[in-house]
């Protein structure tokens, strides 16, 4: 598990990010697994960015989603959606 604690969310640098990607250019690196998209940045091109980032290092960066017709919490209204970045 890699965490940026204290960084803006329009901050490309960042240290835990810098050692994920780091690890995930290893040869038997497969993927990072993302809950939320808004666990990269909860700025839409930062998070674009990041995702770029970690697919240019030969890994694949997963999304964990709800099952289909679970209801979304209130805290997270938006965990279902998929933002066009991602595709």
């Amino acid at each position: 598990m890699f965490i940026d604690q204290g960084v803006g969310p329009d901050s490309v640098v960042r240290p835990g990010f810098t050692g994920l990607c780091d690890v995930l250019r290893l040869p038997d690196s497969f993927a990072a697994v993302v809950i939320d998209t808004r666990h990269l940045s909860l700025d839409t091109q930062v998070a674009a960015l990041l995702a770029q980032q970690v697919r240019s290092t030969g890994a694949r960066l997963v999304l964990v989603r709800k099952p289909r017709g679970e209801t979304a919490s209130a805290t997270t209204p938006n965990d279902c959606v998929v933002p066009q970045w991602w595709q």
